[in-house]
């Protein structure tokens, strides 16, 4: 068996919670899901997919994105900084909506 290190262990945890993240996102969009349009809601959705799924190609598929490695890894970074604004700005439009 593989010794992990506890930076591996963090990274394990990281991509199974993203995972967790994703489905309850899905879960939380539900009934809005059949009337899609533009909104902070949908964006940070569209987000949270697009990381978790460059994380997971990352993870699993380590030998086949190996030439492209920074490039991918840049845009995880990106793309979760995105999402994390897109989330905020979600919560605080519908905070003030209320």
């Amino acid at each position: 068996s593989k010794i992990h290190s506890p930076a591996r262990s963090i990274l394990d945890y990281h991509c199974t919670f993203s995972i967790l993240a994703t489905i309850l996102a899905f879960i939380h969009a539900g009934t809005y899901l059949s009337n899609i349009r533009f909104s902070t809601g949908y964006v940070s959705l569209l987000l949270l997919v697009l990381v978790t799924l460059i994380g997971i190609l990352m993870k699993y598929f380590k030998k086949t994105y190996t030439k492209h490695k920074i490039f991918w890894l840049y845009t995880h970074i990106l793309l979760a900084i995105m999402l994390i604004g897109t989330i905020l700005l979600h919560i605080f439009s519908y905070l003030l909506l209320l």
